[in-house]
């Protein structure tokens, strides 16, 4: 499983989760700029901004435009 996590600035506990995903391809399909993914299994976590992984995301890039000529 894949959980999408945000981040809030606030006194402590400032991760929250954005969404759950069976993969990172799926994950990716619904990511947003600025959020980032971790990978875990069922049960208890502890999920933490600072060791989540950063969405390197080809939707996020600006498209390079073809000269008309």
């Amino acid at each position: 499983m894949v959980a999408i996590l945000g981040w809030t600035d606030g006194f402590g506990n400032d991760t929250y989760i954005e969404g759950i995903y069976p993969t990172l391809e799926i994950a990716k399909q619904y990511a947003k700029e600025g959020l980032r993914w971790v990978e875990f299994d069922f049960g208890e976590v502890d999920f933490d901004w600072y060791e989540a992984n950063e969405f390197k995301n080809e939707k996020h890039k600006p498209k390079k435009k073809k000269n008309k000529r």
